[in-house]
């Protein structure tokens, strides 16, 4: 089975109404930061379902993938490409992170988390080039930490 697949399962990833399963996928950071940067302007980025990150400590390698750049014609390139065509050609480049093994839906401080989710948030807001002010650690709207 996928991850992907898995992680739905594991973690209920389908539609409220329609109950349709929803795409699962790595973080891309090169298509968010264009989002953020060049579409929409964000300043701040709420980091949702990171309780369902420890899920990646169950497999082989224990490391949580994240796009972090594109092949395209031999090189490898950070931004999203231009053209219909060129984007149908990118093969994902993924960097891999340490997994935690901790169940994180109990903490409402960002000194509380492990010392890997930490890690992973300080290294996407420095990819996406913006700040994650606030991590979701649960599906409730009380299970936030705000950074």
């Amino acid at each position: 089975m996928q991850i992907g697949q898995a992680l739905r399962l594991k973690t209920g990833e389908y539609g409220v109404v329609s109950q349709r399963p929803r795409r699962i996928g790595a973080f891309d950071t090169v298509q968010f930061r264009a989002a953020a940067t060049d579409v929409h302007h964000v300043q701040e980025v709420v980091l949702s379902k990171m309780d369902c990150l420890n899920l990646f400590y169950r497999t082989r390698d224990k490391k949580i993938p994240v796009v972090t750049g594109y092949q395209l014609d031999g090189q490898t390139i950070d931004y999203v490409p231009t053209t219909e065509q060129s984007l149908r050609q990118v093969t994902p480049k993924y960097e891999y992170f340490d997994a935690f093994d901790s169940n994180i839906s109990g903490f409402r401080h960002a000194n509380q988390l492990p010392p890997n989710a930490q890690t992973f948030i300080k290294e996407l807001e420095k990819r996406i080039d913006r700040q994650i002010s606030i991590v979701g650690v649960g599906p409730d709207r009380e299970q936030v930490i705000h950074l």
